[in-house]
């Protein structure tokens, strides 16, 4: 059980919370775990899309910001998605939900939902000269937070299970294409999210350390190779979402992506 003494400001938003069932005290105990790991932000407005006055109040009177390994976000919607922001929050677009807890009813009747997201560090690939990152993937064999430093030139030796000259392995998790490469009309400094089983990475020539951050020097390019994360179907509740959940959809089981310095993408899908 976690010491109320050491969990963060974030607590307060578990006021008011009425366990109606042994599973609902389950809940509250495992929400309050997560709690005690997600980041407390500065504004309050990123947490919930609606709080009374004396609810706000409470918040930024015990909530300094501090990191975490989550972000958390609460709802009073039974879905979440990008598209509402009564459900879902403009920092979490595009990101994946690690867990959800709820619905747990308030003593005013309302019913919340706690969707929290793990914060990921990504290591931004870059072509010189560019202000921009062409390219962003998650560092998985190490976790770090937001106010770590570490030592750029050493990433390449995190990849797994083994690099071998430029050709690097990537692991498990998601990869960020800057739009405008792949489509010159798409809004300025927007990317394209793509989860991921794995892949490879291979640069030429070798990819280069400057100023802290990785480089593809003038004349280079960057081949890289997706294996695709078909994602999860979504849940309907009650009867919305039925017809979405029972769809099937075969899409591209890979990707192979070319990146060359002031040439724009080459993209391929299988």
């Amino acid at each position: 059980m976690t010491n109320p003494d050491s969990l963060s400001p974030l607590i307060a938003l578990m006021r008011g919370l009425s366990p109606e069932s042994p599973t609902d005290s389950d809940s509250m105990a495992r929400l309050a775990s997560l709690l005690d790991r997600a980041e407390s932000p500065p504004d309050v407005g990123e947490l919930v899309h609606h709080a009374a006055m004396t609810e706000r109040a409470e918040l930024r009177a015990e909530m300094p910001a501090r990191a975490g390994e989550f972000r958390v976000f609460r709802r009073e919607a039974p879905m979440s998605s990008a598209l509402a922001t009564l459900t879902s929050p403009a920092w979490a677009r595009g990101a994946a939900i690690a867990e959800t807890i709820g619905p747990l009813r308030a003593a005013d009747g309302r019913l919340f939902w706690f969707d929290f997201y793990r914060i990921v560090r990504l290591v931004p690939v870059y072509f010189a000269g560019d202000a921009r990152p062409a390219f962003l993937f998650n560092l998985r064999e190490r976790r770090f937070g937001r106010a770590d430093v570490f030592n750029v030139g050493e990433i390449l030796g995190f990849f797994s299970p083994f690099a071998l000259g430029n050709s690097y392995a990537m692991e498990k998790g998601s990869v960020w294409i800057r739009a405008d490469l792949l489509a010159s009309s798409a809004p300025a400094g927007s990317y394209v999210g793509l989860t991921i089983d794995g892949g490879s990475l291979t640069f030429t020539p070798r990819v280069d350390e400057q100023n802290g951050r990785l480089t593809i020097a003038p004349g280079g390019r960057c081949v890289i190779h997706l294996d695709l994360a078909p994602p999860v179907a979504p849940a309907g509740v009650g009867d919305a979402g039925q017809d979405a959940a029972a769809a099937t959809v075969v899409l591209p089981t890979s990707c192979d992506l070319e990146l060359a310095f002031g040439a724009g993408v080459v993209a391929q899908l299988s």
